[in-house]
């Protein structure tokens, strides 16, 4: 079966484009015709200074851009725990699978991917690192954070409500 790179190479010559310009020191690999975007994520201040930065990696799936792709922090600088939002297999929780429509948009970039969720997480990491607080709050672990999410999505705090839309939701999928 081909992946996606294969079946689009006029949109993967966009991808790469889009990183060459966006983060010129990441690089593009191809290990098993699986697609990693690795380099350094810088943090800036608002004054535009570094102030932090993580070597990360980004697998692309091979259904891109239909699935979320999955990240990875690689020098060990955060703790790969529930508790630090990092899944069983290490990769980031950037977000509750619920979540994920937001982001499966064929109008959204890699790049805005990398620039919204991605930095999001790294930016709390830092942010909790010093503080021991996330900047931008924090959803529960599994049907917790989805519950949560949904509170926030449709603005309720009936959880009957949000239990009977979620159920809704799994019937049609």
């Amino acid at each position: 079966m081909k992946t996606w790179h294969e079946k689009a190479p006029k949109y993967f010559s966009q991808f790469e484009n889009l990183i060459e310009e966006n983060y010129p020191d990441f690089r593009i690999l191809n290990k098993n015709n699986i697609i990693y975007v690795k380099g350094r994520l810088l943090l800036k201040s608002q004054e535009n200074k570094s102030k932090a930065g993580y070597n990360i990696e980004i697998e692309i799936p091979n259904n891109y851009p239909k699935s979320i792709p999955k990240i990875r922090e690689l020098n060990g600088a955060i703790k790969k725990v529930p508790r630090q939002h990092f899944n069983r297999d290490g990769t980031a929780c950037l977000f509750v699978k619920d979540e994920a429509f937001k982001y499966l948009n064929n109008k959204l970039t890699i790049i805005d991917f990398i620039n919204g969720p991605v930095k999001d997480f790294f930016i709390s990491q830092h942010y909790f690192s010093l503080t021991g607080k996330w900047i931008y709050g924090e959803r529960g672990h599994g049907d917790k954070g989805i519950i949560e999410f949904y509170k926030e999505e449709i603005g309720t705090e009936d959880k009957n409500v949000i239990i009977k839309l979620w159920g809704y939701a799994l019937d049609t999928t």
